[in-house]
């Protein structure tokens, strides 16, 4: 028999689980979709000119990450991401998720 180890009584422990799992769903979202949306922006703004280079810029540059193997522009690594070909804004999903959730009264103390 599997123990569930997030179950709990304790309600201080409950609310940091909770503070916690949403953290981990929104703020760590944040900067992948501030990035996603920078790179679309510049696709706009410059054209198709080194677009693999520029994702890879901005990855290293918003998030901290760097490509696991050398990467060129016939690699296409933002047609990975189905937020790219879905042709998505990406950074307003938070705000409608807060804004749209019962916890938007907690938030602005209301």
């Amino acid at each position: 028999m599997l123990v569930d180890i997030r179950r709990s009584h304790d309600p201080y422990e409950v609310g940091m689980n909770f503070l916690m799992t949403m953290a981990l769903e929104k703020v760590a979202y944040l900067p992948f979709a501030f990035m996603v949306d920078q790179w679309r922006w510049s696709v706009f703004e410059e054209g198709v000119e080194n677009l693999n280079a520029r994702w890879w810029q901005m990855k290293l540059r918003y998030q901290g990450v760097i490509p696991p193997l050398k990467r060129t522009e016939e690699d296409f690594d933002p047609g990975a991401k189905y937020h790219i070909i879905s042709d998505q804004v990406r950074i307003l999903f938070p705000h409608v998720s807060v804004t749209a959730s019962p916890q938007c009264d907690a938030l602005i103390g209301g």
